[in-house]
């Protein structure tokens, strides 16, 4: 099965749910939300909405699947949105965490990644591949650019 497909099951199964009358608690919401962040952010962040405005109770499993869809979609400012809430709450984790430093890395939001990765550090969250990955990226980038800066003064 091509993996953009997999979501598919995850949505019917909750249409199904709706149309017999089954009141779903938010697992089989984070099943969809988690299995579309990888396929389409969009959809992911609308059933996100509809899980809080039906007042389900949400976890960390959900803040992760709405953090990794935000990170797909380059979207920063909602990521960290959602990290500061997730932190409110005692939500956060290294999934959230990574999922806002790696949407600030792809915007060039170094500065805010760099201050993601020390309070991450503080809160004694151990680093993932995604963390690293992201970090990985944003030293070069920030030589390349003050290296040219110095080049052309």
């Amino acid at each position: 099965m091509e993996k953009g497909w997999k979501w598919q099951p995850a949505v019917i199964l909750l249409e199904k749910m709706q149309l017999t009358g089954v009141q779903a608690n938010v697992v089989p919401y984070n099943a969809a939300v988690s299995a579309l962040s990888r396929a389409n952010w969009q959809l992911a962040l609308q059933l996100l909405t509809f899980v809080v405005t039906r007042r389900l109770q949400i976890n960390v499993v959900t803040i992760a699947a709405a953090a990794t869809a935000l990170d797909k979609a380059g979207n920063w400012q909602l990521a960290l949105l959602l990290l500061l809430e997730a932190q409110a709450t005692n939500l956060s984790n290294i999934i959230s965490y990574g999922a806002a430093i790696s949407a600030c890395e792809q915007n060039e939001e170094w500065q805010q990644a760099l201050e993601l990765l020390a309070s991450m550090v503080s809160a004694d969250l151990q680093a993932n591949a995604v963390v690293y990955s992201a970090t990985a990226r944003i030293f070069p980038a920030v030589l390349a650019r003050h290296s040219s800066f110095y080049r052309n003064a």
